[in-house]
């Protein structure tokens, strides 16, 4: 029996019995202390912090920004009902608004409400999960870096040992080197000694070989004196 209803007029008009035979009450408008109570009743469920409102000045209760709700919420009512008498003038035409229309708003309104806030509670988890995926793994660099950290110590020891290692095989080269370099020249040294040496070896001999006659008539002539004879030579004041 809403008139804002498109088929009201077709259902008067086929059931002109219901219209001659009841009596209808019809209500006017609803005050805007009977639309900001039913307002608040309706809104009364819902989470509204501060931070929500442009301004929170005098907004620290829960109860006063219901109240504010309520009251923005009659006042988008009014502006509406206000437009309608704007068109009526303008174009003729008229768009009943009722409280029944009233109460539609508020329940669009709600529903609105609790849909942003499920998007919002989505977007948020989309956000915990995304923190909560960057915290594993800023810890696995973190857990990485301190690998890496511990593997460049050993990096750096193994080098330091190879490199200690390498300066002690050169050390020894070079020390084998320097030995055979004075093996060879003591080779060389013991070679030119050994010629000298056979040189005058041969020199030696080959004397001795010429010597040799005379050292033998020598030895010939000497078994031939007597103890005697010695024993004279002996008393000579010069033998």
């Amino acid at each position: 029996m809403n008139p804002a209803n498109p088929d009201f007029y077709n259902r008067s008009n086929s059931s002109p019995a219901l219209f001659n035979r009841c009596v209808i009450d019809w209500f006017g408008d609803w005050p805007d202390e009977a639309l900001t109570q039913v307002a608040l009743d309706f809104t009364k469920d819902l989470e509204l912090d501060a931070s929500a409102f442009t301004t929170q000045k005098g907004l620290e209760e829960p109860q006063a920004r219901h109240e504010r709700v309520a009251q923005t919420v009659v006042a988008f009512h009014k502006k509406v009902d206000d437009i309608n008498v704007q068109l009526q003038r303008s174009a003729q035409k008229y768009n009943f608004i009722t409280p029944r229309d009233f109460l539609d708003f508020i329940n669009h309104f709600i529903g609105l409400v609790s849909e942003k806030r499920a998007e919002l509670h989505e977007q948020q988890a989309h956000f915990d999960d995304g923190l909560q995926k960057l915290k594993e793994t800023g810890q696995e660099v973190t857990e990485l870096q301190a690998g890496l950290a511990s593997k460049e110590v050993e990096l750096t020891q193994k080098n330091n040992d190879a490199s200690a290692r390498f300066g002690q095989m050169t050390t020894g080269q070079r020390e084998a080197e320097e030995k055979q370099k004075a093996c060879t020249e003591l080779k060389e040294s013991l070679e030119v000694d050994s010629k000298v040496v056979a040189e005058k070896s041969a020199v030696i001999e080959s004397e001795l070989a010429e010597a040799q006659p005379a050292l033998d008539a020598a030895k010939l002539a000497i078994s031939g004196v007597t103890k005697k004879a010695l024993d004279e030579v002996r008393k000579m004041p010069n033998p």
